[in-house]
């Protein structure tokens, strides 16, 4: 079949294959083009960026009685490229508190994201750490890993709270213990760090 071109542009009589592999390049392809969907078998799941923040700075909040404080203490943007792309998160808050009753909350913006099931007065957070309430060397690593599918391809802010659990006011140092008096045997200073990543199922 001979090639036409008709009055309005359209090109007919092109067979499969036709054109040579240099005649259309990426970037003359529409943004959106190629969705998930288009791609063969076992050409998704492909990491499509990595944003990532971390912290050794010795820092404090105070935290009323059995609540959440408003510092971020780990925050990473990342902007999706589909609305079908997955966010893996993972993260590591360290730190220590007066009394070792607290847990943390991962957020999406302002929205809590892989936490419990709150039940009568127990809080709903993502971890949650008890260690020795009298002691104030004792220092604990918060970790956690989490599936996000925000189904947007706007900019997205993962963060991470602290949540007092205790009946009182106490006070969160971060990467370090809360007397951090020199001692190299029991007081260590540490870092944490929060990683975000973009894949297409």
């Amino acid at each position: 079949m001979a090639i036409a071109i008709d009055g309005t542009g359209t090109i007919t009589g092109i067979s499969v294959g036709g054109l040579n592999d240099s005649i259309i390049t990426s970037s003359e392809l529409a943004n959106g083009a190629v969705t998930a969907a288009k791609l063969a078998a076992g050409a998704g799941g492909k990491i499509l960026q990595v944003q990532s923040h971390s912290t050794t700075t010795r820092s404090s909040e105070a935290l009323a009685s059995n609540s959440a404080g408003t510092t971020k203490w780990l925050t990473v943007n990342i902007t999706p490229s589909s609305t079908s792309s997955k966010i893996i998160i993972f993260y590591n808050l360290s730190g220590s508190i007066d009394y070792s009753y607290y847990g943390t909350i991962l957020r999406r913006g302002t929205t809590p994201i892989n936490v419990g099931t709150s039940a009568g007065s127990r809080a709903a957070t993502t971890t949650f750490l008890y260690t020795d309430p009298t002691s104030t060397v004792r220092m604990g690593n918060h970790t956690s890993c989490f599936v996000d599918s925000p189904g947007v391809t706007t900019q997205l802010d993962y963060n991470v709270i602290v949540h007092n659990s205790n009946n009182g006011s106490l006070t969160f140092y971060a990467n370090s213990t809360v007397d951090d008096t020199n001692d190299a045997t029991l007081r260590n200073r540490t870092a944490s760090s929060i990683i975000v990543a973009e894949y297409l199922p």
